[in-house]
């Protein structure tokens, strides 16, 4: 699974218009897709790989959204239970945090949060 994939997943269950991968545009109001800083460690299954039956994907979303903290928090706690709720039948979402982490403003005053997660895919 790409950051695009999991972008474009994501576009289809959180409401934002801006939506970036990698790096994130200057508007007052997007979601950016990073790969997470921390990763997990390698699982080998026994027999090998044909016998593995999930992939990992480390994810950090930032959610960069307006001058307005209440507004802000409201929409990383908005994004956060959402995804504490998504559960597909070919994978599941494990967020890794017990809340969406304050990072501070960036150079224009807007608020950003960020959400850190693994996504299983299921094989």
């Amino acid at each position: 699974m790409t950051l695009v994939e999991v972008k474009e997943y994501l576009k289809t269950v959180i409401e934002c218009d801006n939506w970036y991968v990698g790096k994130i545009d200057k508007c007052d109001q997007c979601i950016g897709v990073f790969l997470s800083q921390s990763q997990l460690s390698k699982v080998s299954a026994l027999g090998g790989k044909r016998n593995k039956t999930y992939d990992t994907k480390c994810i950090s979303l930032l959610i960069h959204w307006t001058d307005d903290l209440n507004e802000a928090e409201k929409k990383a706690l908005e994004v956060y239970n959402l995804l504490d709720e998504k559960v597909e039948d070919c994978f599941f979402i494990q967020i890794r945090d017990s809340e969406p982490k304050y990072i501070d403003t960036d150079n224009e005053g807007i608020h950003e949060f960020v959400i850190n997660l693994v996504i299983y895919e299921f094989k």
